[in-house]
């Protein structure tokens, strides 16, 4: 058996495009189901953008796109009479709900010589209350029976089977219903029944075939129903309808079905219109209105009362615009035809980035193909499975094709890991260039952190202690820095500097390094708990972060060299780590960080420090909180120290100590821990007692280490 296995794996192995090829084509077989779903949906957005062309009212846009499609003539042979909101609002309740009125209509519109008369109507039953409204009915279409369709429905009769289902006893012995049928199962209306099979009787035409019949003036007789089709022979000319499941045709959606007259009933009843208005017309008589949708859901998104989509199917047949395909199994024998054409003819001649173009080329074309055999020509041209097959073959060869280039960028990744993050890594492996010893300038923000009086504590520990408490502070406060993809640019001992914004880009890099330093203050919150129980030292760290431009890259030499930053900006990051001694702050930021984050991350001006090594003032600001991630409470506490800092700060500028003290003691009597808030009173109190010199700017010197 593991010798079998082995040999297949070897085939596998050498021949993977015939394998892949013999893949793809059973997987187009067992599919195609799915693949004609995907067509199908196709079609529906052909005849929505065929049809939006045509409303310049509803659709500007897509109207300007009008001479794409042909022009389908004017269904001026066909109307539609229907029971409406007018009618509801018009017709007293007396003459509205009763067969009086259809009779009445019957009668007005049969005064104007319609060629045929269609009643989507289903009157199951005799009337309880009032049975001369049936006579008056029947006696009406009596009058006009060669001319007539009234609706009969399907039902199932244990004896017989499927039956079709007569309206009125007095209406069934004309023998001129049919069912208004759609068909079953689809959530949108594509197909409708043109013909009824039963085992009892002999075919009946379909409601819409019967209207149809009856204006070419066809007797039943001459209706010739095979597997396929149903023919209407004329002395003239024979309509063959291509049908599907030998019962269904498929619906030409190649006019707006607003484009059908519709007249409401009480035009009618009130003799509004004249009867020529009916000359040598298809009507078909319906109820549309609030109370009674009578509503079919269609491809062009929107539904559609049922009589206009008999009077659509009618249109259909007497244009002879029929759908239907080229072959059957079309769509599946084109996509095993480019399963061949994309894996041993395109594949092997271009290189991926052509093959591509040329991929994404015929993924444009074919369905620019459905849409122009659809329109033009009525052909439903299965196209998803093409496409399918198309972008399953680039896949694959670009898969093959670079093969080897990813196990080499493997081999890379294995060897680089080790010593560098994976985001430097990954930007290796995207450009091996970024290896060469040369930096670029960017703009990013540089994040450095140092435990407190570390030196002093690991002086009074044994090495191993020391040892293993900083391992533990440095894997929670690494885990910090990659959780907001900062790139860990080196340990110095206690000490941590990383870099956000590089090597992949990050446009907020300021807000993630704030998010850092506050992950970073409240993780170690928690340890520090932790150690306490332990009984091991408490460790406190102070993080400097800047932003600007620096000089990035791989930096060092030929044998050894690190991804880096350089540059003043980093230096300035730095010098901001030990500031926080003189503000008694945990997070101390420049100004730019600061303008930056300002939107997510709340901070409070502490004043201007002139760094160690640097003659001009900074702004420097302390981070007081994430504004996103706290709680409401702790966001109004945030901005009282804000407000309460900035203020005292201005006034001690304005050289008004006493209000500013005042300030001062009454923000500290609520929150007395506020160390930066001390450091400014201490620096006021003595103001108070030896002013700065007038040429003072409110900055503070930074000592030297």
């Amino acid at each position: 058996m593991t010798t079998m296995m082995q040999k297949i794996l070897d085939f596998l192995k050498k021949n993977p495009k015939p394998v892949f090829s013999a893949l793809l084509i059973l997987f187009l077989l067992l599919f195609h189901s799915l693949f004609s779903f995907f067509d199908t949906r196709l079609a529906d957005f052909w005849f929505f953008l065929r049809i939006a062309s045509q409303q310049p009212e509803k659709h500007p846009i897509i109207s300007k796109i009008a001479t794409l499609f042909p022009k389908a003539p004017p269904p001026d042979q066909i109307q539609f009479v229907r029971l409406d909101d007018q009618s509801y609002l018009g017709i007293s309740p007396e003459n509205l709900f009763t067969r009086r009125l259809w009779a009445k209509a019957a009668d007005y519109v049969a005064k104007g010589s319609p060629k045929a008369l269609g009643f989507n109507i289903f009157w199951g039953r005799p009337s309880i209350f009032d049975s001369e409204q049936d006579k008056i009915l029947t006696n009406s279409i009596s009058q006009i029976r060669s001319k007539t369709v009234i609706a009969g429905y399907r039902q199932e009769n244990l004896e017989l089977g499927l039956v079709l289902g007569p309206p009125l006893p007095q209406l069934a012995i004309f023998e001129n219903y049919s069912a208004p049928y759609f068909y079953p199962f689809e959530e949108r209306v594509r197909k409708l029944s043109i013909a009824f099979f039963s085992q009892s009787s002999n075919p009946i035409p379909g409601f819409s075939t019967d209207l149809a019949r009856i204006y070419l003036g066809i007797k039943r007789t001459n209706i010739e129903y095979t597997d396929d089709s149903v023919a209407l022979k004329t002395a003239e000319k024979t309509i063959k309808i291509p049908t599907v499941e030998n019962e269904y045709m498929s619906l030409n959606y190649c006019i707006p079905l607003s484009s059908f007259k519709t007249i409401s009933i009480s035009d009618i009843f009130y003799e509004r219109i004249p009867p020529e208005t009916f000359k040598d017309k298809i009507v078909i008589f319906g109820v549309h209105n609030s109370t009674e949708q009578n509503e079919s859901l269609t491809p062009l998104g929107e539904p559609a009362p049922s009589s206009l989509i008999h009077a659509l199917a009618v249109y259909n047949i007497l244009n002879q615009n029929f759908i239907h395909t080229l072959f059957p199994g079309q769509g599946t024998i084109t996509a095993i035809f480019f399963v061949f054409l994309s894996l041993f003819f395109l594949a092997p001649r271009f290189n991926p980035k052509l093959f591509s173009s040329i991929a994404f080329g015929i993924c444009i074309i074919l369905p620019a193909l459905s849409c122009y055999f659809l329109a033009w020509f009525n052909i439903c041209f299965g196209v998803s499975g093409s496409i399918f097959a198309v972008l399953a073959s680039l896949t694959f060869s670009i898969g093959q094709r670079f093969y080897q280039e990813l196990s080499e960028k493997l081999r890379i990744r294995n060897a680089f890991q080790h010593y560098v993050t994976s985001s430097v890594v990954n930007e290796i492996l995207k450009d091996p260039s970024k290896l060469v010893l040369h930096g670029e300038e960017r703009y990013l923000t540089i994040f450095f952190s140092d435990i407190a009086g570390f030196t002093t504590l690991a002086e009074g520990m044994p090495p191993m202690k020391v040892v293993e408490l900083l391992n533990e502070y440095l894997t929670e406060m690494t885990e910090i820095i990659f959780k907001y993809d900062g790139l860990l640019d080196k340990y110095e001992g206690d000490a941590i500097m990383s870099v956000f914004g590089a090597p992949i880009d990050q446009t907020d890099h300021a807000i993630r390094a704030c998010r850092c330093a506050l992950g970073n203050q409240a993780a170690l919150k928690r340890l520090r708990g932790k150690w306490k129980t332990e009984g091991r030292p408490e460790l406190t760290a102070r993080i400097g972060i800047n932003t600007g431009m620096v000089v990035v890259g791989n930096m060092g030499s030929k044998m050894r060299f690190d991804y880096t930053v350089i540059g003043d900006n980093v230096n300035l990051a730095a010098r901001l780590e030990p500031a926080n001694k003189i503000f008694g702050s945990a997070i101390l930021i420049g100004e730019t960080t600061a303008s930056l984050a300002q939107k997510q991350i709340l901070s409070r001006k502490l004043g201007i420090l002139q760094v160690t090594g640097r003659k001009q003032g900074t702004d420097v600001y302390e981070v007081l909180g994430d504004l996103k991630n706290s709680e409401p409470t702790s966001i109004e506490k945030m901005l009282a120290a804000k407000d309460s800092y900035e203020k005292a700060y201005e006034m001690m500028l304005k050289r008004d100590f006493k209000e500013s003290l005042n300030l001062i003691e009454t923000y500290l009597e609520k929150i007395p821990n506020d160390k930066p808030m001390h450091f400014l009173r201490s620096k006021i109190e003595n103001f108070s007692s030896n002013p700065p010199s007038k040429d003072w700017d409110g900055s503070w010197i930074q000592e030297q280490k």
